[in-house]
């Protein structure tokens, strides 16, 4: 085995070891994104954002769920995800803050 591979694999092992087996990870996270997708879909306030706005928001609250599903198929006190969801949702906040006076004007 490569130096790189055997690196590839320790990295792959701890990462496991905060976050469980990623098939596991991956069927929470996708399961929490079809709710929130489904929901999205019967939203009026959601399709009265601008688009690019609809995009931060919708990308934010899918690396918020990412975060969400490893903390419930791993280790629930993993500092760095608590971080994380932490900062996607202030970047969100930060540019929603940032619609203009007309663009807020629209959505009503």
């Amino acid at each position: 085995m490569t130096k790189m591979l055997k690196e590839l694999k320790k990295d792959l092992d701890q990462r496991g070891e905060s976050y469980g087996r990623f098939a596991e990870q991956a069927h929470i996270s996708v399961s929490l994104k079809n709710i929130v997708d489904l929901a999205f879909n019967d939203s009026w306030t959601f399709a009265q954002l601008p688009s690019r706005k609809q995009h931060v928001v919708q990308e934010g609250l899918s690396m918020i769920l990412h975060k969400i599903s490893r903390l419930a198929n791993g280790d629930p006190t993993h500092y760095d995800s608590w971080k994380d969801i932490a900062g996607y949702a202030a970047i969100v906040v930060r540019d929603l803050e940032a619609l203009t006076e007309e663009e807020v004007h629209e959505q009503l």
